[in-house]
C-alpha cells in the first residue's frame, strides 16, 4: 500500500502542476508523452483494482457509503455542468463519512483527551485520523503515515475547493488523478482501521 500511495500522491501532484495540454502542445516532447500516457495508464489499472477492493470494504462499513462513491464517480464521468460540484461534494462527504465511522468522537474521547486535537469540542480531521492509525508502532511506518495525512488532508481541502468554488478549474486529467487518490486513501484507511496491534 505505501507505495501506491506514494505514486497516487505524486500523480495528483503531477497532474495539478501540468499545464493543459491544450496549452502544451508545441512543447511537450514525444518521450514527455509516452511517460504521461505510461503513468495515466497505471493510474487507470490502479484505479480499477482500487474499486474492486473498495465496494465490497466500503458495503462492509455501512452500505450507504457505496452509493455515495458510485454517485461520485458517476458525477465524474457524465456530461452535466456541474458535475465537478457533484464529484468534488460525494467525494469529500464520503471521505468524510468514513473518518467519522471509523473514528467516533466517544472513542477518540476515551483514546486522548489532549486539546490539540480538539476543535469546539469536536475532535479535529488529524485527531480521527491519528486514532485510526494508532496501532502503527514501526518507526518508519510511522513516519511515512504522517506524511500521508498531510497529503489526505490536502486531497480534502481539493474537494472543498471543487464543492464551493463557483467554477471550479479542474481539468479531467486532474479530476482522474484525484478520484484515485481519494479511492487509495479511502482503502489505506480502511485496511489501516482493521489492524490490531
Amino acid at each position: 500500500m505505501p507505495t501506491v500511495e506514494v505514486f497516487t500522491s505524486a500523480e495528483v501532484v503531477e497532474e495539478l502542476a501540468a499545464v493543459p495540454a491544450e496549452e502544451n502542445a508545441e512543447t511537450e516532447s514525444e518521450g514527455e508523452t509516452e511517460d504521461r500516457q505510461e503513468r495515466r495508464q497505471l493510474r487507470q489499472d490502479l484505479q480499477q483494482d482500487g474499486q474492486l477492493q473498495l465496494k465490497p470494504v466500503l458495503e462492509a462499513l455501512d452500505p450507504g457509503l457505496v452509493k455515495i462513491w458510485e454517485g461520485g464517480a458517476l458525477a465524474l464521468s457524465g456530461d452535466n455542468p456541474d458535475r465537478v460540484r457533484h464529484f468534488s461534494a460525494s467525494r469529500r462527504e464520503l471521505m468524510t463519512h468514513v473518518l467519522h465511522l471509523l473514528a467516533p468522537d466517544e472513542e477518540i474521547r476515551k483514546w486522548n483527551d489532549d486539546p490539540k486535537f480538539y476543535h469546539n469540542g469536536r475532535p479535529t480531521r488529524p485527531a480521527r485520523l491519528r486514532y485510526i492509525c494508532r496501532m502503527i508502532n514501526q518507526e518508519p511506518f510511522q513516519e511515512f503515515v504522517k506524511i500521508d495525512f498531510r497529503v489526505m488532508l490536502d486531497t480534502l481541502d481539493l474537494f472543498q475547493q471543487g464543492t464551493h468554488t463557483l467554477e471550479p478549474k479542474f481539468t479531467p486529467e486532474q479530476l482522474a488523478a484525484l478520484n484515485t487518490r481519494a479511492d487509495q486513501h479511502l482503502l489505506f484507511l480502511l485496511l489501516i482501521s482493521n489492524w490490531k496491534n
